[in-house]
């Protein structure tokens, strides 16, 4: 079974492409702000976290700044999530002196979505979603459903956070790619070579993303497609 041990391991492979002391402290810094902001994550929705700001650092030193998503609804600045990514770029600034311009924050505020919890019970998946434009939702649910019709595999469920953190995700890979963004990957080889089953899933659905864009998909984002194939797959 190629999801022996856990796929999120992988996170170690990527430590080696990266500045070891860099990403502990980012991971420091985002459980010390969770923390303060009682709000709890599943060790894997961590190390997710954790590989998303580290290469947001490096695109915002290279000057490759995400543009925002004019198709959605903007997080409030009193939501949650938006007052957990300022909280996270403001020890980002004071450590690492990295400074996260407004869009870069509210795009942080997105990646948090679906994958953080507040400490007290309630929340509920639909919470999470109320703030993705419907498009990313569909298009997410179809990607998954066009994967079953091909390989008979049902990776659709309510349960859980898979499917919250697929959706904003799909977001993300429609803005790098409308912005002509590149998000490096390292574990790209890794993905394709250890865990070939995932990794034909996410080029399945690459290939279908690449259709409704219009655009190709590259092997850098068909690798984080990978990431989540095998989140579902874990989740099964």
């Amino acid at each position: 079974n190629e999801l022996n041990g856990n796929l999120y391991e992988l996170i170690n492979y990527y430590r080696g492409f990266y500045d070891d002391v860099e990403l502990y402290a980012i991971k420091r810094i985002l459980c010390e702000s969770l923390n303060n902001a009682e709000c709890t994550a599943a060790e894997n929705a961590i190390n997710a976290i954790v590989l998303h700001i580290g290469i947001a650092v490096g695109r915002i030193r290279d000057s490759q700044i995400i543009g925002d998503d004019s198709d959605g609804p903007p997080l409030p600045d009193s939501g949650k999530d938006y007052a957990l990514a300022r909280r996270i770029a403001r020890g980002l600034q004071e450590e690492l002196g990295i400074s996260f311009p407004p869009q870069e924050i509210r795009n942080l505020a997105y990646s948090l979505s679906g994958k953080t919890k507040p400490k007290m019970a309630g929340a509920t998946n639909e919470n999470f979603l109320e703030h993705l434009a419907p498009q990313y939702v569909e298009t997410a649910r179809a990607l998954l459903h066009d994967v079953n019709d091909a390989y008979g595999l049902d990776l659709y469920s309510e349960e859980g956070d898979a499917f919250v953190s697929f959706a904003y995700h799909i977001r993300g890979l429609v803005i790098r790619m409308r912005n002509r963004l590149h998000m490096p990957n390292p574990m790209h080889e890794q993905l394709k070579s250890g865990y070939q089953l995932i990794y034909e899933l996410a080029v399945f659905m690459a290939g279908r993303l690449g259709e409704l864009l219009e655009k190709p998909i590259g092997e850098e984002e068909i690798a984080f497609l990978a990431i989540h194939a095998g989140a579902f797959l874990e989740n099964k």
